[in-house]
């Protein structure tokens, strides 16, 4: 584990701690990777390690540590600040916001709102997509709790789970039939109403075949509100054991933001798809759920609501002080600020820009005032 602020990640040792010419990447404080004493590569600077993809790290800058538990803080069943909120750093971004006058869908299987975490909660908008109904009641048969545990990443009160922006206004979505299957006219009707709910972002869960017959008319939706600023959060998909790129969609359009999902080391969780049109990683293994508590999920459906969470939050201070945000300013935001210190080897393929770094999203945010 690094006991440094920094540590330089290397491709062979370096003579000097000041040495720039073989460094491959930087890692911070509490960093940890598996990895093995090179005992012929000890030099002036004392010992080196190797880690598994064949980088180097100088050993004064770690501590060893010998069992999971040793390198990060349990969180248990019982903890409603999850693992993504306490790395990733959310309560950083509550200082500014929680996501306060910011709309956002989810676009998924309906809510069951009679759950502690969002029985109280105000002001949500229901829509079945598939009958046409605005009812609540329409919207509450969640029978695999798909869309609950969506909802509830993104923005879950705090009773089981703290979500990333518990005080936006959640517009739900259900675009399940009763046999719950996502059906590709609800997705557009869904959409379209999303679209006419001035919605500030729409979390997507699903993938799309580029032969089904509601495909184009999909897409035109999904350009429609990114041309409206509506900003577009798409999961990468699950194909990841295939080991090779699989463009899933909607989150592989251009106006769309492709989240792939990372276990608690900053590794490619082992089912996050591969992909060329890849943009930013969020938590995606491991994670708490709400619709069954004794559960915990995994899946980069639930990567996606967790980063239209923190896009909630980035939208909100752009609007409490009067930003100006576009939605090309805000994708290159994300980007920019993304941390490629990832645990592997970082490619595009594999993490697109890097880990989602929610308080240097902000910081650029903020400098834009």
């Amino acid at each position: 584990m690094v006991n440094l602020a920094h540590l330089n990640k290397r491709k062979f040792p370096a003579s000097s701690l000041t040495d720039k010419s073989n460094i491959a990447g930087v890692v911070d404080s509490g960093f940890t990777f598996e990895g093995t004493e090179v005992p012929e590569l000890a030099n002036a600077l004392g010992k080196w390690i190797k880690d598994r993809d064949g980088y180097y790290y100088w050993g004064g800058g770690l501590t060893e540590v010998s069992s999971p538990a040793e390198r990060l803080p349990l969180i248990s069943h019982t903890d409603s600040k999850d693992w993504g909120f306490i790395d990733f750093r959310i309560e950083e971004l509550w200082k500014s916001s929680k996501g306060n006058d910011i709309r956002v869908v989810v676009l998924d299987s309906g809510l069951n709102y009679n759950l502690p975490d969002f029985k109280n909660k105000q002001g949500i908008v229901y829509y079945n997509a598939v009958n046409d109904s605005a009812n609540a009641t329409d919207c509450l048969d969640d029978a695999d709790g798909h869309g609950t545990n969506c909802a509830g990443i993104l923005c879950a009160q705090g009773n089981v789970l703290f979500g990333v922006a518990p005080e936006i206004t959640l517009l739900v979505i259900k675009i399940t039939n009763e046999k719950g299957e996502r059906l590709p006219a609800a997705i557009l009707n869904g959409l379209e109403k999303a679209i006419e709910l001035r919605a500030d972002v729409i979390s997507l869960s699903f993938s799309i075949g580029k032969d089904d017959q509601y495909f184009a008319d999909i897409y035109a939706k999904i350009k429609e509100a990114y041309q409206k600023d509506i900003a577009v959060v798409a999961s990468a998909g699950d194909s990841g054991a295939l080991n090779f790129p699989v463009d899933s969609y909607p989150a592989s359009f251009p106006e769309s933001l492709s989240i792939g999902g990372i276990d608690r080391t900053r590794r490619r969780s082992i089912n996050s798809a591969k992909s060329n049109f890849l943009d930013l990683m969020a938590p995606g293994e491991n994670l708490k759920s709400v619709f069954d508590t004794g559960e915990r999920i995994s899946g980069t459906s639930f990567s996606a609501p967790f980063a239209a969470g923190v896009v909630a939050i980035l939208k909100a201070v752009a609007k409490n002080k009067n930003i100006s945000l576009t939605n090309m300013e805000l994708y290159d935001i994300l980007k920019r600020s993304a941390d490629i210190n990832v645990a592997g080897n970082y490619n595009t393929v594999d993490f697109g820009w890097g880990i989602l770094d929610p308080p240097a999203a902000l910081s650029l945010i903020n400098k834009k005032s």
